[in-house]
């Protein structure tokens, strides 16, 4: 089966994760499904669906695990995977802020 992009089309404005709840939840899907189909834990999957990417394992894991609920899904992986990447840029870019500040605060002391 090839993924329907036309009926659940990626809003740039919406997280990856929240992205792939929506859908699962349109879907009718149980949390318990995706969690049998990922290998992984419900705690895990309220992290991926809540876009805590900070609190889960290695990228390269995460990034299986999205491949993998695209494919349930019916989605394209390319466009979540790239929503996702850009929220870990987003991500890096704000953990560099805060460590720049704290650097200034140190230097002031």
């Amino acid at each position: 089966m090839t993924p329907d992009n036309n009926a659940h089309p990626i809003d740039a404005s919406t997280p990856p994760g929240a992205w792939l709840k929506q859908v699962r939840l349109e879907k009718g899907m149980q949390p318990e499904q995706v969690c049998a189909h990922l290998g992984i834990t419900r705690h895990r999957l309220e992290m991926l669906e809540g876009d805590e990417y900070a609190r889960l394992p290695a990228e390269v894991y995460v990034r299986g695990w999205i491949r993998r609920y695209c494919s349930m899904l019916d989605l394209p992986a390319g466009a979540v995977l790239a929503s996702f990447d850009e929220q870990l840029a987003l991500l890096q870019r704000e953990k560099q802020a805060r460590q720049q500040a704290a650097q200034r605060l140190s230097r002031q002391r």
